[in-house]
């Protein structure tokens, strides 16, 4: 786990959904002017195969910096998650989308950002809130 505080597993029909982020828990540090990872969403079935890429919506934008989603191929399953255990599936990498934030050169205090998250196996979104500290 890279620059992860925290993961939380949530059980979604025939499937798991992980979000790793300091999103409700803890704050993220970052560089000034340097782009920080804050959030990583993968989907797996019991079979550790990925279940497709989580939709992602940007519900509150940062007020020092820009956040950028991406969807990446290959991105870890968490060894620990805080609401449960991704057993055998922990390590395997899998279709995920990642959550980048980087602040305005030079900006150095606090933003956050506000997002939602649907796992592809599901109609249910999932709020999460990341507090950013920069420095």
């Amino acid at each position: 786990m890279s620059r992860v505080a925290f993961g939380c597993l949530l059980i979604i029909f025939s499937g798991f959904f992980a979000l790793n982020s300091a999103a409700e828990a803890e704050t993220i540090n970052a560089r000034s002017g340097r782009t920080t990872q804050i959030a990583n969403l993968t989907g797996w079935d019991k079979n550790c195969r990925g279940t497709g890429y989580a939709e992602v919506v940007i519900l509150k934008k940062p007020t020092y910096g820009v956040v950028a989603v991406k969807r990446r191929r290959s991105v870890a399953i968490p060894r620990r998650a805080t609401t449960g255990n991704t057993g055998r599936c922990a390590g395997r990498k899998v279709p995920g989308m990642i959550v980048d934030y980087r602040s305005n050169r030079g900006y150095q205090g606090w933003d956050s950002v506000v997002f939602k998250a649907r796992p592809a196996n599901s109609n249910r979104f999932y709020r999460f809130r990341a507090r950013i500290r920069v420095r």
